[in-house]
């Protein structure tokens, strides 16, 4: 099973998304689209925002976890009958993983704010150390790991750097154009998310003293 880690906020859903696009992976179990089609316009609905956003996000999330595998935290130790082939870990500063998911959770899974940044940043560092180290076993599973940069991409469109990056460590074929389309209507959504939060705290506290 291959496997993509990254730390909250760190863009993990989406990642998943744009590699499903390759047409090797069948996902008719959760619809009987066009895939491109579903992934564009029922993942990426135009009614997401702020306060459904991981409703969407968990929709679909388990039901898909035997083709591509997510994580959000360390990673699982082996067990039987579950194992890595490949793990690709998303680095993302905890400053942009900060921003691009308080909108959506305020709370933070109840973590305070400098807290789940430093934890974010500290992992990015043990992780790029590991995948720099280019092992064949890591953190007791029999796999390789790659760690790659996300950074650039909350608010900046793909290039095929990073698309030729991922397809290369899973042996996949995402199509470019159909990955640039939906990454830039997750941008569009995102942007679309945070004026409608300030806009509606703004109706409900702008005039409080």
């Amino acid at each position: 099973m291959n496997v993509i880690l990254a730390p909250v906020g760190g863009a993990v859903n989406h990642i998943r998304w744009l590699c499903l696009l390759d047409q090797s992976f069948n996902i008719k179990k959760i619809t009987q689209k066009d895939k491109f089609d579903f992934i564009l316009n029922d993942v990426y609905s135009d009614d997401r925002t702020w306060h459904n956003w991981l409703l969407f996000e968990w929709v679909w999330r388990n039901e898909i976890d035997d083709v591509i595998y997510l994580h959000n935290s360390k990673i699982p130790k082996p067990q039987k009958n579950f194992n890595f082939n490949k793990i690709l870990h998303i680095n993302a500063n905890g400053g942009n993983c900060y921003r691009h998911y308080v909108k959506f959770n305020s709370s933070l899974n109840n973590k305070k704010r400098d807290n789940f940044i430093r934890r974010i940043n500290f992992s990015n560092i043990v992780y790029k150390n590991q995948s720099d180290k280019k092992l064949n076993q890591n953190f007791g599973h029999k796999c390789t790991f790659l760690s790659i940069d996300f950074d650039y991409f909350y608010k900046n469109n793909l290039d095929n750097k990073i698309i030729e990056e991922i397809n290369s460590f899973f042996s996949i074929d995402i199509p470019f154009d159909q990955a640039t389309e939906v990454h830039n209507k997750w941008i569009s959504l995102n942007k679309k998310a945070e004026l409608e939060i300030v806009d509606d705290l703004k109706k409900l506290y702008g005039n409080s003293k």
